[in-house]
């Protein structure tokens, strides 16, 4: 079949822009927490920027990153005792709240093993997101309800059909991360991320909470040297940073296939045959994406382009800057975040206009 649909490259970009900007209040509260949305707006208050590429008492990671759910005093750039002392997150801790823990004995005694509301082959059932461990391993197992008019518009625009043969492929941005935690457990506690130790692309969709720099607080063993982390389908590959292998733990999620649900709607016989006459030969008509990327940009410098993508009506430009990879890395649990680096001045968008010469 012809392809009427072509995924470009950083199309998470767009297609979140697009999502924040045009997805209804509804779908938002019944869909939007399984792909990462929150009821609340994101907010600087779990962010924090380190300009040295090093391992920085207090640090949170290299770069813009937005990983300190469990904050205080020192995460805020106002005088102790402000209104805004010790307030966290509220869209990162959302999505935090959305695992229960199993683990946890000693709570409400809803989610568990044994003697609770609860199991987790129930939670299974119900597609709940939840916590655990399995040895030395702790895992998170999540699911996502992602709506097909999300990812591809022209989906949406076909209308009824009788039958639809289509190939649906779509590359997800997984990888494993390898964070040195410095002082751990204590009032200097830092995080370095190097490229070298980072296997996603372009963004990093794994959100590391930042520990409370502060002693005795219990989130990071004193212990520890290296966090190695990872998001993936179905199950963990061979890893190998800091000697860490993490297919050893033999942890698979339940449910290891994609499921495709549609509506099947019934017509009447004549309107049936109205509708079939009516769109025999309808254009479908949608909006696409056209990415064209740069690199090399030169810090505190000035880049100008001419883009020439053959588009005849744009409506619309979206700049997306990152980081470069030699630079600074960031540890970001956004969808499709990107770093705030760049100014932009545009002196005019027109299609380009092409006139035959004469003899």
């Amino acid at each position: 079949m012809p392809t009427i649909y072509r995924a470009m490259p950083t199309i998470n970009i767009a297609r979140h822009f697009q999502l924040i900007s045009e997805m209804s209040e509804n779908d938002l509260k019944t869909l939007g927490h399984s792909i990462g949305f929150s009821p609340t707006l994101d907010n600087p208050k779990a962010a924090k920027y380190q300009a040295q590429y090093a391992t920085q008492s207090a640090g949170s990671g290299n770069g813009y990153s937005n990983n300190r759910i469990f904050t205080n005093v020192s995460d805020n750039q106002t005088a102790a005792g402000a209104a805004n002392t010790a307030v966290g997150n509220a869209a990162n801790q959302f999505k935090i709240g959305r695992y229960v823990d199993i683990t946890n004995t000693c709570g409400q005694n809803i989610y568990g093993n044994s003697n609770t509301l609860m199991t987790p082959n129930q939670l299974n059932q119900e597609f709940r997101p939840y916590y655990t461990t399995s040895g030395n391993y702790m895992f998170w197992h999540d699911y996502a309800v992602i709506k097909l008019n999300y990812l591809f518009e022209s989906l949406n625009k076909i209308g009824l059909v009788k039958r639809l043969d289509a190939q649906l492929r779509l590359w997800v941005n997984t990888g494993t991360v390898n964070v040195t935690v410095t002082n751990a457990d204590s009032n200097t506690i830092a995080y370095n991320l190097t490229p070298a130790y980072n296997t996603f692309s372009n963004t990093c969709p794994i959100l590391i909470n930042h520990h409370i720099a502060a002693s005795g607080a219990g989130i990071v063993p004193a212990t520890v040297q290296k966090i190695v982390a990872g998001l993936y389908i179905a199950h963990p590959p061979t890893t190998s940073f800091a000697g860490i292998n993490l297919a050893a733990s033999v942890v698979q999620h339940p449910l290891p296939n994609c499921r495709l649900y549609y509506s099947q709607v019934t017509v009447h016989p004549q309107k049936s045959i109205d509708y079939v006459q009516r769109n025999r030969n309808k254009k479908v008509i949608y909006r696409s994406f056209v990415t064209n990327s740069y690199t090399n940009i030169t810090s505190n410098g000035s880049f100008n382009a001419l883009v020439n993508s053959g588009i005849v009506h744009p409506t619309g430009v979206l700049i997306c800057p990152f980081i470069g990879a030699t630079r600074k890395k960031k540890i970001d649990g956004r969808k499709g975040s990107c770093a705030r680096s760049a100014r932009c001045n545009f002196q005019k968008i027109q299609p380009a206009l092409h006139v035959a010469s004469g003899p």
